[in-house]
């Protein structure tokens, strides 16, 4: 990344935290760490990557950074610091802290100890003091799980401090809505001119899908289809055409499972899953009735169904293909 690049990222940084549309006395979050407004960003080039000080009232915290995408969910800001094969080694999450959340840490300060009956006692809305929130509970599990505060409860007890699970970063999550309004038709067109075909077609498995809004349609289709983002947006992936493409809701949930546990250390580059366009390989759907299925069991003897049909296939379709 250039210094041009880095200077533009540190723009993308100040613009977020100081031109946003919240309100003027919003905090900000990262990791468990709260900042205060008024803020202040200050920028360091040091080689390749870019040193960001995030500074507020009452704390700062720097970043190390070459890569910067925000997201209209939750209106967060992920930084990324990506190594030279694009493998994300440093990340970390900011995100606006609403006033809900803000009033649960003024009223149960660190080392607290409390009941459940405490905790929708204390959390009212500020539009009315007798009334309470009906989501506390779930806005104390959004603090540990979405915001990366160190806190638990078992059950019995809520308390702030020590948690036997480790606090983890918040994670930068695409907005679906507004991915589907702005590329669905560009995407969908682009996979029509190519399968020639009336509908759009799942990249990695060639099913014909349709978006939700349009699931009242006549012609014959697969499934539902969603917006991938190739790289994910977790590891510094963005929203550009380039970086998105049309994947089922079976062949998305396999990606998905399939990227949590990265078996190519997010070499996103090189993965069948995020460029399937690059393989010539399909994953192929195939409904067998019971019959069937059972010969094949047998005939596997423990080998995985996958296998034995493409062994048949193998042994039953000549070299140069059907014809």
């Amino acid at each position: 990344m250039n210094q041009r690049d880095l200077h533009t990222a540190l723009e993308h940084v100040r613009r977020w935290v100081l031109g946003s549309r919240r309100s003027p006395d919003t905090w900000l979050v990262t990791k468990g760490h709260i900042l205060k407004p008024p803020f202040d960003v200050q920028g360091k080039f040091e080689n390749s990557r870019l040193l960001v000080k995030l500074s507020g009232v009452n704390d700062s915290l720097i970043f190390g950074l070459n890569n910067v995408v925000g997201s209209k969910f939750r209106d967060q800001l992920g930084i990324f610091f990506l190594d030279e094969n694009g493998v994300v080694r440093d990340s970390h999450i900011v995100a606006p802290f609403s006033h809900h959340l803000q009033l649960i840490l003024d009223a149960f300060p660190p080392n607290s100890r409390f009941k459940t009956e405490e905790l929708y006692s204390k959390i009212t809305w500020s539009g009315d003091p007798t009334r309470a929130q009906a989501h506390a509970r779930r806005r104390w599990k959004e603090l540990k799980y979405s915001y990366g505060f160190d806190l638990d409860w078992d059950g019995k007890m809520y308390w702030r401090g020590h948690s036997p699970v480790p606090v983890r970063e918040p994670e930068l999550r695409p907005d679906d809505n507004k991915l589907r309004k702005q590329f669905w038709d560009h995407l969908a067109q682009e996979s029509m001119r190519k399968e020639e075909d009336q509908l759009p077609h799942c990249a990695y498995c060639g099913g014909r899908v349709v978006s939700r809004a349009e699931e009242d349609i006549e012609a014959t289709f697969e499934g539902i289809g969603l917006i991938d983002h190739r790289r994910p947006v977790y590891q510094g992936g963005d929203d550009s055409l380039d970086n998105l493409q049309i994947l089922c809701q079976t062949c998305n949930n396999l990606k998905n499972s399939t990227c949590r546990h990265c078996p190519y250390n997010f070499r996103c580059n090189n993965c069948i899953w995020a460029y399937p366009e690059m393989t010539g390989l399909r994953r192929v759907t195939i409904h067998l009735d019971q019959k069937l299925s059972d010969a094949l069991v047998a005939r596997a003897k423990g080998k995985s169904l996958d296998s034995v049909i493409i062994d048949i296939l193998n042994q039953n379709i000549p070299e140069g293909g059907l014809n």
